[in-house]
């Protein structure tokens, strides 16, 4: 039984191992790009990066871990366990803010193309003298192809939306023109009727006071008026 469990300890331990060194691993290749500096927590240090459409920020971290320090260097009671970190939008509005301590990999998605501002240090602790030391790599990310995939499609179903649309306001306009056709032959139709009618009665009231007009004179004559 105690040789099965040291088994299992072993095996932990070993999984441990594999994930630490595969994370380190993940730093080793990024170290490359990585800025390397010294901060305080009263002071603010910043850098620009220019956000790309369709893309995230990655930020790739490492504060006051063992491989950025060498011997005799700060003693380990005057580093501070994290840092602030600010991103600041085109506007130079405060967009994200949250504390970055050993190392870790953090992605934001910009809403706008331009040039952001990414800040360590600072906050409320001004008087704080505590020193650190930080890698940090600033680079664009696309987003997995799935979700470029999705996004296309819900352009693609927007775009079928609004030419639906754009197809029946056509057909409302034809609608619209068809009756409108119809109206003016209905009053064009009605016009002609009328000037029918109108001449019509101009006749009957000629023919009527030319008949009494007879009437009278055959009256008159009869009469030897």
């Amino acid at each position: 039984m105690a040789y099965y469990l040291g088994l299992i300890f072993q095996f932990d331990a070993l999984k441990l191992s594999i994930s630490h060194c595969m994370l380190s691993l993940l730093f080793l290749l990024t170290a490359t790009n990585a800025l390397y500096f010294d901060f305080t927590n009263s002071n603010v240090i910043c850098f620009r990066h220019k956000a790309v459409v369709d893309q995230d920020i990655r930020l790739l971290y490492s504060v006051n871990t063992p491989e950025l320090y060498a011997k005799g260097s700060t003693s380990l009671n005057q580093r501070t366990s994290s840092v602030l970190l600010q991103i600041y939008d085109v506007y130079d509005a405060v967009v994200f803010d949250t504390q970055l301590s050993d190392r870790g990999e953090l992605l934001f998605s910009p809403r706008q193309v331009g040039d952001y501002k990414v800040c360590l240090g600072g906050g409320s602790a001004k008087m704080d003298k505590s020193v650190g030391r930080m890698s940090l790599s600033i680079e664009s990310h696309a987003p997995a192809n799935d979700s470029v995939d999705a996004k296309r499609r819900q352009e693609e179903q927007t775009v079928t939306r609004l030419l639906a649309k754009a197809k029946a306001i056509d057909q409302q306009a034809e609608v619209i023109h068809t009756n409108f056709d119809r109206f003016e032959s209905q009053i064009s139709s009605t016009r002609r009727s009328v000037v029918v009618t109108n001449l019509l009665c101009i006749a009957t009231y000629i023919g009527v006071t030319v008949w009494q007009l007879k009437t009278i004179k055959r009256y008159l004559i009869q009469r030897k008026i």
